[in-house]
């Protein structure tokens, strides 16, 4: 298992301000810092983020790494109106004990007209506990109203 790194404000993490998300506020606080211009994200493992097993459960690594991805190319792409995840695979690659630090590492492989390559890894320190890919597809003004 990993083991817990320093505290994430050494590191100028911060709580995430997402007054609008309430599955963040079921699952976070996310944290997030600035590196380089790109936003990045984080999370401490908490005893609500563990499995019956006493481990981090994967639905939790899923969602950092939809969300940090997804976020990070959205910005990548120029912030368009409609954006959403249409694939997403992950490889869980080592087991996270409560107290880790886990944070997501992105980056945009390729842009076309209308979809965004991404790929990822989350570590833990610097041991990487997954490896995530995934495509985003974006349109940067909606077709109808109802959209």
């Amino acid at each position: 298992m990993n083991t817990p790194p320093l505290n994430p404000a050494a590191d100028d993490w911060t709580p995430e301000f997402t007054p609008d998300d309430e599955f963040v506020h079921l699952v976070g606080p996310l944290l997030v810092r600035m590196d380089n211009g790109v936003k990045r994200y984080a999370f401490r493992a908490e005893q609500k983020h563990m499995s019956r097993f006493h481990r981090l459960h994967g639905g939790m690594v899923l969602f950092l790494a939809d969300k940090a991805m997804s976020v990070t190319a959205w910005d990548l792409v120029g912030r368009p109106k409609i954006f959403t995840t249409i694939q997403l695979d992950l490889q869980f690659l080592a087991v996270v004990a409560k107290g880790s630090l886990v944070e997501a590492h992105c980056e945009l492989v390729k842009k076309t007209g209308s979809l965004a390559f991404m790929s990822g890894r989350l570590t833990v320190g610097d041991d990487v506990v997954a490896s995530v890919t995934g495509v985003w597809k974006f349109r940067a003004v909606a077709k109808s109203p109802s959209e």
